[in-house]
């Protein structure tokens, strides 16, 4: 299959694909020459470079290098189809300089551990940092798993802060979070 010419998608990963554990029973190893890897790494390149929206998919999908199975190759094909619909989709820089960090994680998003995974993306006239994660501890709570989440960006912030006093620029403005414990275990500190 030639992936310049397939069908583009809405989205590059559906819920389903990651909120369900696959069924490993029915589904096959790929062969050990497949080329599971370098389509991860090139994903990963386009995701940390230029493509924050493919961030979560990519990270998700790079957890499986060791031993990829057909419906997670499935899932790679269908990054490339979501990417081959969004071609001229771009990053625009030169709207509102507020900066402003954005913050979520889920609960236990991983069956196998219970970890959890963050999202971030801190805007200034642009995305300037963005990252999915997976947290290394297995947070008790969903507000744990939101304040780690906020904890992980506000090393970020900091150096932007800095940064932005060197340039003159304006600091950053606003932490969202969407969890109210977490929000006021934060303010605790």
């Amino acid at each position: 299959m030639k992936l310049d010419e397939c069908n583009p998608a809405s989205t590059p990963i559906e819920q389903e694909m990651v909120s369900q554990k696959a069924d490993f029973k029915n589904d096959e190893a790929l062969p050990a020459n497949n080329n599971y890897r370098f389509a991860i790494g090139s994903l990963l390149y386009l995701a940390t470079i230029t493509r924050p929206d493919i961030s979560f998919a990519v990270n998700y999908l790079s957890r499986f290098c060791n031993k990829p199975m057909k419906s997670h190759q499935a899932m790679v094909k269908r990054v490339f189809q979501y990417l081959r619909g969004t071609a001229t989709a771009g990053i625009y820089f030169g709207g509102d300089k507020e900066f402003v960090a954005y913050i979520d994680s889920d609960f236990g998003g991983d069956s196998e551990t219970g970890q959890s995974t963050s999202g971030v993306l801190v805007l200034g006239g642009g995305p300037i940092i963005w990252y999915s994660q997976k947290q290394r501890l297995v947070a008790t709570s969903t507000a744990e798993a939101e304040y780690r989440a906020a904890v992980s960006v506000i090393d970020d912030v900091c150096w932007i802060k800095r940064i932005s006093v060197e340039l003159g620029i304006l600091e950053v403005d606003q932490l969202k979070v969407d969890n109210m414990s977490a929000i006021h275990m934060l303010h605790i500190l």
